[in-house]
């Protein structure tokens, strides 16, 4: 992008409006509500397709490399490729648990839910949630 154009867009030439369009179009709580979801799924099928590709390599490697025979031996090499394997699986089990929960924490909208429920909570209590929100804060954190 030429500086004109930058400069022609940053101080409300032609684009100002097209981008000012497009923002208030797109933009919406639901669309970037959606995108972030997206986004994290995203994140997460190629962090495990990534790991399952470690795991065909722990899974494959048998022998000591020639390059470290002299550094590590057979029964390092066996226990640390056992270990390994198990943190792999294990890995699989606990990212596809995290994933669900946070979608179902996003989904289900819990944390403005906490957050107002933690209000209602202080004002119990004899404080307002807008005014000691120091204290609210306090209080999700507990819940």
């Amino acid at each position: 992008m030429s500086s004109a154009t930058r400069h022609a867009l940053l101080s409300g030439g032609f684009g100002h409006q097209l981008l000012t369009d497009l923002v208030t179009t797109c933009w919406t709580p639901a669309n970037i509500f959606l995108s972030v979801l997206i986004f994290t799924w995203i994140v997460f099928a190629w962090d495990l397709y990534l790991s399952r590709r470690q795991y065909k390599i722990y899974k494959s490697v048998t022998e000591v490399p020639t390059e470290l025979i002299g550094v590590l031996d057979t029964e390092t090499l066996i226990k640390a490729r056992d270990y390994n394997i198990d943190k792999s699986c294990f890995g699989f089990y606990a990212s596809i648990w995290n994933q669900l929960l946070n979608t179902a924490i996003l989904w289900t909208e819990a944390i403005p839910l906490l957050w107002r429920y933690s209000g209602r909570l202080i004002g119990r209590v004899g404080y307002t949630a807008g005014d000691h929100e120091i204290l609210q804060t306090l209080a999700f954190v507990l819940i």
